[in-house]
């Protein structure tokens, strides 16, 4: 007896030592660890974990709009749940699932993982999230659910279906369409008033474009008719819709950059009726630059202020090009002579440059613009080795006391400049510059540049261009920190020098 109770009280210590950690919640948002997380995971079918980093600003920027996405789900009384995991406490799941940097957001269907890689806005997380699990399909029941529902995006999709099988072929089709929010409507008296169905359809509404398209034809026949008349022929530019716009299979823009004024409707009217000669095949956008947000595009096409209104070509057939008129004209003649010769390949790439400034080569480093790059960089007689940075980078900011130094330990070498270049406001030809801080070096004799990937430390530094050049540096380069020797706050920066920086990964247009 003695012994089984010992047995049953050993049992019960280690079932409780092993039991899973409760699961608790943040503004709707599930915390996850590991104790708790696989848990989770078989309880909730479908389930949205963010991966995260307490010091990571694109965390702290999705923050707010995942918790907001988070809410609106449970007030809709959805089964789909979002999670958050601070990877930096939970090692065994930042081992697992953190490969590129913060954060990283994966969508668990029955345990099943996948990227997300829609919008990270609020509305963006939970059209997605309802696209993949099929619950995108709002029912409207009033003349006024319809209009609230057509305010909420500038293009959507109703149909009017009454019979079950019709209207389970319409939901299969409503999981189908990427980004466009889908509403069924089955009165009869709701779809005559509404949407002036009289039988069986569909209607795509386009608000910039200021008309709605009717489909009354086989329902098998509806997602190929929504595919080709889904883009309106204006997209007003807005970072909610960056992806949408940008981010689909059209490969060609132009974009009008304006300020809203008399002298602007007109410009607007023009540049409509260039579009018009272009759709489908060239993808018109514009952007109000008064809107607070709509600064990052700017400075992305290399737009100055004092040109507003002015107009912009991109293309992402071959790579990522941009180009700038010639004359800024802004009649609509000239806006489509400028959309053609941008079809035809008559434009020449426009690149982003600083002014070279004054003191460009008086300091240690030498300061590189898109104007001297070539200049300086590829000088046949110079090794040349450049830091490509950001003003609002953190890994670049923490690098700066290295490369002060490595400029120190090379100023009297006439055959090695050490350089950089703020990369977000020069561009240069043939270099796509992909993570921030990216170090490469340009030898002399015009051979090909060689980019660092090593750690950024110093030693790490000076040891690559030595190998790549020979050249020794002018004094002693310390050694870095060893194990144990860091502070608590340089383990973060570390941990943060591994996560990935690129724009494309964190950052929307």
């Amino acid at each position: 007896m003695t012994k089984l109770f010992c047995l049953l009280l050993s049992s019960l210590v280690i079932s409780s030592c092993w039991a899973e950690e409760a699961i608790t919640e943040d503004e709707g948002v599930l915390v996850l660890t590991d104790a708790n997380f696989e848990e989770a995971i078989k309880k909730h079918d479908n389930i949205l974990v963010e991966f995260y980093a307490p010091w990571c600003g694109h965390c702290q920027k999705l923050a707010p709009e995942y918790a907001k996405a988070a809410q609106r789900l449970a007030k809709e009384d959805s089964p789909i749940k979002l999670a958050k995991v601070d990877a930096t406490e939970n090692q065994a799941l930042h081992d697992k699932f953190i490969t590129r940097g913060y954060p990283t957001l994966k969508f668990f269907q029955k345990g099943e993982a996948t990227d997300f890689n829609g919008r990270r806005d609020r509305n963006g997380i939970v059209e997605w999230l309802k696209t993949k699990t099929g619950l995108t399909l709002r029912t409207l029941e009033s003349v006024e659910e319809i209009e609230e529902f057509r305010s909420r995006s500038n293009v959507v999709i109703v149909g009017y279906y009454k019979e079950e099988k019709d209207t389970e072929q319409f939901r299969k089709l409503a999981t189908s369409i990427q980004d466009i929010p889908v509403g069924l409507v089955s009165d009869a008296k709701i779809a005559e008033k509404a949407l002036k169905l009289k039988k069986n359809g569909v209607v795509l509404f386009k608000a910039s474009d200021g008309e709605s398209l009717k489909f009354e034809d086989k329902l098998a026949d509806a997602y190929v008719w929504i595919e080709k008349n889904k883009t309106p022929l204006i997209n007003e530019f807005s970072q909610s819709e960056a992806n949408l716009i940008f981010g689909g299979d059209q490969k060609e823009f132009i974009v009008l950059f304006y300020k809203q004024s008399e002298e602007t409707e007109q410009i607007k009217k023009d540049f409509r009726k260039a579009a018009k000669q272009f759709k489908g095949t060239i993808l018109f956008v514009q952007v109000d630059v008064m809107v607070e947000t709509n600064d990052r595009i700017c400075d992305f096409f290399g737009v100055d202020p004092e040109d507003i209104p002015t107009i912009r070509a991109m293309s992402r057939k071959d790579g990522l090009k941009k180009f700038a008129p010639a004359k800024n004209k802004l009649s609509s003649s000239a806006i489509a002579k400028f959309a053609e010769d941008f079809k035809a390949d008559k434009l020449s790439t426009y690149l982003k440059s600083q002014e070279i400034p004054e003191d460009w080569n008086k300091g240690l480093i030498t300061v590189i613009v898109g104007k001297n790059f070539d200049e300086v960089a590829r000088d046949p007689k110079k090794h040349v080795l450049v830091e490509f940075h950001a003003p609002w980078c953190a890994h670049c900011q923490n690098l700066i006391p290295a490369w002060d130094k490595l400029g120190e330990l090379y100023k009297d070498n006439e055959n090695v400049v050490i350089a950089k270049m703020d990369a977000t406001l020069n561009e240069v030809e043939g270099i796509t510059i992909r993570a921030l801080p990216t170090i490469s070096l340009f030898p002399k004799d015009g051979k090909d540049n060689v980019d660092f990937t090593g750690e950024l430390e110093l030693k790490e530094i000076v040891d690559f261009l030595v190998k790549e050049t020979g050249e020794q540096p002018n004094g002693e380069v310390p050694e870095p920190k060893k194990e144990g020797e860091v502070k608590e706050e340089e383990v973060e920066d570390k941990e943060e020098e591994k996560a990935s920086e690129s724009s494309e990964e964190h950052d929307e247009l």
